[in-house]
């Protein structure tokens, strides 16, 4: 038995969807604008937490929403580092915890992790090893 040719619609069809999509994608940005704009006066607060390291916080009390925005400067001695919860995987920590165990002044979730396991969901690599991959 042939196997089917997939079945594309008319690029005239194709054409008006992208330009529909467009126009969603425009008209959501206009209404998601004004909620995203920071602080009730507008403007989003950002401290800077040491040389080469800024935090930007956004909220709007009507939705609510709030964001954070880590700014990293590496020209001005500002670097990443990586950590584990107990220094291994398959364990939980705050992120708080794990910052002040060492010495960050944030710290970041950098994956869902499985709070029956602890482990990461997505691949994880350490130091450029491969250290799990996905199930």
């Amino acid at each position: 038995m042939p196997t089917p040719k997939p079945v594309h619609p008319p690029r005239q069809t194709r054409s008006r969807l992208w330009s529909l999509l467009t126009i969603a994608v425009f008209l959501s940005c206009l209404l998601i604008a004004p909620s995203a704009r920071g602080a009730p006066n507008g403007r989003p607060r950002v401290r800077v937490l040491a040389p080469g390291v800024a935090l930007t916080t956004y909220v709007d009390h009507r939705v609510p929403v709030r964001a954070y925005v880590l700014w990293i400067d590496p020209s001005q001695d500002a670097s990443l580092g990586m950590a584990l919860a107990h220094n291994q995987l398959g364990e939980l920590e705050r992120t708080s915890d794990m910052a002040k165990d060492h010495g960050a002044l944030v710290a970041v979730n950098g994956d869902l992790g499985s709070t029956i396991s602890g482990r990461p969901v997505h691949p994880f690599a350490l130091g450029g090893d491969l250290v799990q991959t996905s199930p």
